[in-house]
């Protein structure tokens, strides 16, 4: 067995290639791995034999196709009150969905100054849609400080649209802001006919899925969403 390689994943024998199932070697110590879902969440011991026999290398020519294989999911991150429907490809952060949305869908659910509605705990974040950028500015307060109702985007549009970053970055902060673009990607979901744009706007938030939503289970994860070592010999 090979020791693990950047974007090395290994999945359970028998099991489809799923995102959100692969899981990573942390290290190989006499003769044991020590491994744990790629995205997060408790850690596992096995002996390298037992690994072996349960788990397979998922191909390096398979990755870039699973990974581009979206799907639609509904999610919420206010215990359920309200959802948001988007695309994932089951990757997770901790345990959580990381899920992204079509331009319509992340407007749709826009209250006025840019708020977006499933986040009342993150009301400090800001969402501008910009036609310079063609995608949406991500604005938050710094160290969490709250944000003025209507924020003038102007002096560092440009700035972010040409890469400028750090010029960007100063004049934010002086505004009491943090400034980034929104990451914005193609691809053709499951079921679709065409391409269909997507934007990354979770930036960490704990989106829960509404299919197997547990409202108790999501508060444990977010109270304790680190890394932790659950020793289990011969999974």
């Amino acid at each position: 067995m090979t020791e693990e390689k950047t974007l090395t994943y290994y999945a359970r024998k028998g099991q489809p290639l799923d995102v959100a199932a692969f899981v990573s070697i942390r290290e190989q110590v006499d003769g044991n791995v020590h491994f744990h879902n790629a995205w997060g969440g408790p850690g596992y011991y096995a002996s390298e034999t037992n690994f072996a026999e349960d788990f397979d290398q998922v191909p390096a020519a398979e990755i870039d196709r699973i990974f581009r294989t979206y799907r639609t999911i509904r999610v919420t991150c206010d215990d359920g009150a309200t959802f948001m429907t988007g695309y994932t490809n089951g990757h997770l952060w901790n345990g959580f969905e990381s899920p992204s949305f079509t331009k319509e869908e992340v407007l749709a659910h826009l209250q006025p100054g840019g708020h977006l509605a499933p986040s009342e705990y993150m009301a400090q974040n800001r969402f501008v849609w910009s036609d310079l950028a063609d995608t949406f500015i991500l604005l938050e307060g710094i160290d969490g400080a709250g944000l003025p109702e209507v924020v003038d985007i102007a002096p560092f549009e440009t700035l972010l649209v040409e890469g400028r970053d750090d010029e960007a970055d100063a004049i934010a902060e002086e505004m009491g802001m943090e400034v980034s673009l929104a990451h914005k990607f193609t691809v053709v979901p499951e079921g679709a006919a065409a391409p269909v744009a997507l934007f990354v706007i979770d930036n960490g938030w704990c989106w829960g899925n509404m299919d197997d939503y547990d409202p108790e289970v999501d508060e444990e994860m977010a109270v304790d969403g680190d890394q932790q070592e659950v020793p289990s010999i011969g999974l």
